[in-house]
């Protein structure tokens, strides 16, 4: 059965996977041994699988309007996350800030880890197609209809800034995409055209890429260089750098 979503731990030594037919597993490298912790409805997709990358290690599994949370050293339920009226589409983790961040259709909900309280219930305007945090969680990013980014502050849930892609050939476009890092945000989606925005310029700037895509990562050193990693085309490991 073939898996379609996998997630590492905070030190690369435990991975989770799930499958198909709704089954969700952890594997432990180094022991080389694995355990199922949910096994969810087949008709039932997988909304987000995420670990919270700080201590005590767990893992957030979404499906339909619930998350929930298992011990990645026992595999046990701690707990059962509720609030949204609609499917959870995606499950975002801070683990330097203790946040969690869960969005659905038309709401995010972020979540403090140490107990797993609401921290801020955020409603969207319009449809959310896709959801961000910045590397150090201070910035929540919403990619919304119409091209358009709403970047909050997580501190205090209020809107920072909103970014928008004006391009003729945008205006229809559905971006579903979504990478923030510390100097940029990049969006692409179903098309062919990655959009970066840069934090200390209002522009936005237009990158083609030779095929849609269908993954998106930011990665930023210490160094203050970022690399977005854009994967898509007909070989899964073909990708694009700058």
């Amino acid at each position: 059965v073939a898996f379609s979503s996998v997630a590492f731990n905070g030190v690369g030594d435990a991975f989770a996977a799930a499958d198909r037919r709704g089954h969700v597993y952890i594997f432990h490298v180094a022991t080389n041994f694995y355990a199922v912790v949910a096994r969810e409805p087949a008709c039932a997709p997988l909304g987000g699988l995420s670990f919270t990358h700080c201590e005590p290690e767990q893992l957030l599994c979404a499906s339909r309007c619930t998350i929930r949370v298992f011990s990645a050293e026992t595999h046990s339920l701690v707990t059962t996350l509720q609030g949204h009226r609609s499917e959870v589409q995606a499950v975002k983790v801070c683990g330097a800030q203790l946040l969690a961040l869960t969005q659905s259709l038309d709401a995010v909900i972020l979540w403090d880890v140490r107990g797993w309280t609401k921290r801020r219930v955020m409603k969207a305007s319009s449809s959310l197609l896709g959801v961000a945090l910045s590397p150090e969680g201070e910035f929540c990013g919403m990619l919304q209809s119409g091209s358009r980014v709403a970047l909050w502050r997580t501190s205090s849930a209020t809107l920072d800034r909103e970014l928008s892609a004006e391009r003729p050939s945008l205006l229809g476009a559905r971006l579903t995409l979504l990478a923030i890092g510390r100097k940029y945000v990049v969006a692409a989606g179903c098309g062919e055209t990655l959009v970066v925005w840069n934090l200390h310029r209002d522009p936005a700037v237009f990158v083609e890429s030779c095929s849609p895509v269908l993954a998106l990562q930011l990665a930023t050193w210490d160094a203050g260089m970022s690399k977005t990693v854009a994967r898509g085309g007909a070989s899964p490991s073909e990708g694009a750098y700058f």
